[in-house]
């Protein structure tokens, strides 16, 4: 789907159509399944995608992130 956060999450690593399109939704499976580069390519893609979006990394970003902020003085 095209929809909600998935754009963000697949990036170029999968196919996104409007779900409401079933018509474009059977053209990409016809792709897929009738194109062995094109799949090898958002295979191969879709790994790079995953690799970057691990909780490992996610956190590392977040440590940080939290470590570089400056302690805001306590309210009276």
């Amino acid at each position: 789907s095209n929809r909600t956060a998935l754009p963000e999450v697949v990036g170029n690593a999968g196919v996104l159509v409007d779900p409401q399109r079933i018509d474009l939704l059977a053209d990409a499976i016809v792709r897929i399944v009738a194109d062995p580069a094109w799949r090898a390519g958002l295979i191969e893609a879709g790994r790079a995608r995953a690799a970057a979006l691990g909780w490992d990394r996610a956190a590392r970003a977040y440590l940080s992130l939290f470590s570089s902020l400056t302690p805001v003085a306590a309210v009276r």
